[in-house]
């Protein structure tokens, strides 16, 4: 008799257990959705996720996983949600001009199966510190420019190797004018060719230039272009002072292509140019010629864009 007992204890006992197991896979999971990231810089990002529902749990442990690829390989310390709605994670150390992955994870009373949203990329800022010079319609004698900062470029959908960018940076001209222009501008970047705009109050910026990549970690970029900074003389009337700036980074190397098929021929022209600019564009200052040099290097980069837009096979 007691052997029957003991059977239907163990009988009973699996049937529990199988019944618990039951509940638990029959229990509705959370459900996480991942956002895209925000105030992406050279060396940060906050990454952005919904807890869109607790499923049947109270409560869920919710966090980030990231890194260079799919497999993440990191995650930010997990969070306790009991309501539903956004959260965010702030990482650091990040490596400039670089893509990173990540995803949204949940767990559901922070012991259940985890869940995921879906995995979503961003890039960080590429940091740039041009330096160069400017001439203003009110001194007749040029200047020092700088222009540090950062950009970032996000592709357009359905606008093919055409990019939206958003470039954040302080230019400052020096003595005679001792002026800084706090620039947050956007435009459009497409291969090699940019363009940026700015109209605020009082001041105004338009700048287009070449960025050219360069093998390494490194790229050279020369904008040239007019700022408008207001007169302190001319209040009633508004008049503005005009200046023509142009700049590059310093110590980078222009790479040179070689030529090849018809768009590499226009490809290299377009380097060895810019490198013929780089190399003469000092011995210019206050001629106006480097201006004229400076817009015959923008159609070339134009010319260039739409060569390549044209999709293969390229005409020999």
């Amino acid at each position: 008799m007691k052997y029957w007992h003991c059977i239907a204890i163990i009988l009973l006992l699996l049937l529990l257990i199988v019944l618990a197991i039951g509940i638990a896979l029959a229990q509705v999971p959370p459900e996480v959705t991942t956002n895209a990231a925000t105030d992406v810089t050279t060396d940060s990002a906050t990454l952005n996720g919904n807890l869109t529902s607790l499923g049947d749990y109270s409560w869920a442990y919710v966090s980030f996983e990231w890194g260079g690829n799919t497999t993440y390989g990191n995650e930010t310390t997990p969070g306790n949600m009991t309501t539903l709605g956004p959260f965010s994670d702030n990482i650091n150390g990040l490596s400039p001009n670089t893509t990173y992955h990540f995803r949204a994870k949940a767990v559901g009373n922070g012991t259940a199966t985890p869940v995921y949203g879906n995995d979503t990329t961003f890039t960080t800022a590429a940091s740039f510190n041009l330096q160069g010079w400017g001439w203003c319609t009110n001194f007749n004698r040029v200047t020092a420019v700088t222009f540090e900062g950062n950009t970032t470029m996000v592709e357009r959908t359905g606008a093919s190797n055409s990019y939206s960018m958003h470039a954040v940076g302080n230019l400052t001209l020096q003595q005679p004018y001792n002026e800084t222009i706090s620039l947050d501008m956007y435009g459009s970047r497409v291969r090699s060719l940019f363009y940026l705009r700015e109209e605020v109050t009082g001041k105004s910026a338009s700048l287009q230039g070449t960025w050219l990549d360069t093998s390494g970690n490194q790229s050279y970029i020369a904008i040239a272009g007019v700022i408008g900074l207001p007169n302190p003389d001319g209040q009633v009337l508004k008049t503005t002072r005009l200046c023509f700036v142009y700049l590059r980074t310093p110590d980078v190397e222009v790479p040179l292509t070689e030529p090849g098929s018809f768009v590499q021929d226009v490809e290299s022209m377009l380097t060895r140019f810019v490198k013929l600019v780089d190399k003469v564009v000092d011995s210019l200052i206050g001629t106006g010629f480097s201006d004229i040099l400076s817009n015959i290097l923008t159609k070339i980069a134009v010319l260039l864009a739409q060569l390549r837009a044209l999709g293969t096979p390229y005409v020999p």
